[in-house]
């Protein structure tokens, strides 16, 4: 099962030129941290105004796969003696590891025959995994200058306003300094100024518009001249 994961970070106005390495930086950072956390996904997309920093990726499994690793210990000659009974250094190696002395294996390796064991991991819940994930985005975007704000010891490119994180139809539930993840979402300041509770992720770029805000650039058609268009900056 996979769900969509929405992430949008709500300011006040960036300066034009700090977006497209902050778009490029959350793109890269989830799909390395995701890779890392051996949750898989499908499409990165980065999108935004002046006003918000959006990042939304779709099929995002919902459990991590699990992860089966091969643990080398000492030579067998040294595990085993003569009679193949373990030696203190196969029960130590055991212990170590969590595991029986039964379960110790032997392969042959270019350097001889080792002792190993397979530790298998089960793979836990993206949603679990996924606060910690987007916090540490939020405090890892660099920018050529940052600023702090209030009473808070964050520093971001301009004071951040809300956090918009959801993950398939829940919300990924967070906070730093005071600031809470939420479901709620805002249009152009001026022109739809009400907040926006939004069900699910894919819902996001339409209600946008109807907000009289095009976050998704790629969605603007120079055919359309006479078409009203408004992009949040305030």
């Amino acid at each position: 099962m996979t769900r969509t994961l929405l992430f949008e970070i709500g300011t006040e106005e960036i300066p034009a030129g700090f977006m497209p390495p902050a778009f490029s930086f959350m793109e890269k950072y989830i799909e390395k941290t995701f890779k890392n956390h051996r949750i898989d996904h499908g499409e990165i997309i980065t999108m935004g105004t002046p006003r918000r920093l959006t990042l939304m990726v779709k099929e995002v499994a919902e459990t991590q796969r699990d992860k089966v690793e091969e643990v080398m210990g000492p030579p067998a000659k040294v595990a085993f003696d003569a009679e193949g009974k373990p030696t203190k250094a196969a029960i130590g190696f055991a212990k170590g590891q969590g595991v029986a002395v039964e379960d110790l294996k032997v392969k042959e390796t270019p350097k001889g025959a080792y002792v190993y064991v397979l530790k298998e991991e089960k793979g836990g819940k993206t949603e679990d995994l996924l606060p910690g994930l987007l916090e540490q985005l939020v405090r890892s975007i660099p920018f050529k200058k940052s600023m702090r704000w209030a009473y808070r010891d964050i520093r971001f490119a301009r004071p951040i306003h809300w956090f918009l994180a959801l993950f398939g139809e829940d919300v990924v539930e967070f906070e730093i300094e005071g600031i809470k993840s939420g479901r709620t979402t805002y249009g152009h300041r001026f022109l739809a100024p009400n907040p926006i509770e939004l069900a699910k992720p894919e819902d996001y770029v339409e209600a946008m518009e109807k907000a009289k805000v095009v976050v998704d650039l790629s969605l603007i058609h120079i055919s359309e001249p006479t078409r009203p268009l408004y992009i949040s900056y305030a």
